[in-house]
């Protein structure tokens, strides 16, 4: 997952680039590897509307699953005031604090794997 902020980040052909070839890296990684552990982005247990708190700052968020896919590229705009996951741990986050990290990829605080966390999805 890759995220721009049209009014605050570098969204220049290189950084997009440069992002590009990290979360392919990412996909070839993710084939070699086959996890059978837990999808905490699929199998979540939540529904549109819900209401959760982020786990570091404790902010309020509503739920809105999107579709399933194995990239999104969206913008920062999109996903304000709605959770992310982390796809090691299962923990949920707003979109600020799951990017202290990295400015482009979502990250947990707890596993700090730079891109390992995603939407809620359906």
């Amino acid at each position: 997952m890759a995220w721009f902020n049209r009014r605050k980040k570098d969204t220049s052909s290189e950084a997009m680039r440069e992002v590009v070839d990290d979360v392919v890296r990412d996909l070839a990684e993710d084939d070699r590897i086959q996890s059978t552990g837990p999808r905490f982005w699929l199998d979540h247990g939540y529904v549109d509307g819900d209401r959760v708190e982020c786990a570091v700052c404790d902010k309020p968020l509503v739920v809105r699953l999107v579709k399933y896919s194995r990239v999104i590229l969206a913008t920062t705009d999109a996903q304000t005031g709605s959770p992310l996951i982390c796809g090691d741990c299962g923990r949920l986050l707003c979109l600020d604090c799951a990017l202290r990290l990295h400015p482009h990829r979502p990250s947990c605080d707890r596993c700090r794997r730079v891109g390992g966390v995603t939407s809620l999805m359906k």
